[in-house]
């Protein structure tokens, strides 16, 4: 392989700097101080971290070339996708939009799952149904849910707005979330 370090600079999007692990430990917690992406190059001899940033991957050296910049590209656009403007919900929970990032409840994340992928206007019955498969626990439920995700979503520009008696909707900066396709 080539040297690692020059390929950080022909990613395309954001930046990742190629960190050798463990070796480099000071480097990579200076550069998660800093918010800079990183993809840890693991020694053959030593384990990953237990713990891994969300702008931050690892893969095991000696790799082969490709592997590294196919890792080192995916790192960049996920961390791209992380700062624009789109609402992204990651699979621990934590809801992205623009750099901003908040962490939700299993119950939380469930609904705001149904909402991204449901577009438009979205029936009360449907929502408790995808929250609660064999029901609500009380007649409130739903409503009590919506309140503390409106409160985790204000922060990132994002409301969830409610059509008395037939459901809601997201909106994103004032806007009705469209379906993307």
């Amino acid at each position: 392989m080539s040297n690692p370090e020059s390929l950080a600079a022909d990613l395309p999007g954001v930046n990742v700097e190629l960190v050798q692990w463990p070796r480099d430990e000071a480097l990579r917690a200076n550069l998660a101080r800093a918010g800079v992406a990183r993809l840890l190059l693991v020694a053959a001899d030593a384990d990953p971290p237990e713990v891994v940033g969300v702008n931050e991957d690892w893969i095991r050296v000696p790799a082969d070339e490709r592997d590294l910049i196919h890792r080192a590209q995916r790192l960049s656009r996920w961390v791209a996708h992380l700062a624009s403007e789109q609402l992204v919900l990651d699979p621990n929970r934590i809801v992205h939009r623009g750099g901003a990032a908040v962490m939700l409840s299993e119950l939380e994340a469930t609904l705001l799952d149904e909402l991204l992928n449901s577009p438009g206007l979205i029936s009360r019955e449907r929502l408790e149904w995808a929250v609660w498969p064999d029901g609500p626990p009380s007649s409130r439920s739903l409503d009590n849910l919506v309140f503390r995700l409106r409160g985790h979503l204000e922060r990132l520009g994002v409301a969830v707005r409610s059509a008395r008696g037939k459901g809601f909707v997201i909106e994103v900066d004032g806007r009705p979330l469209r379906p993307t396709s």
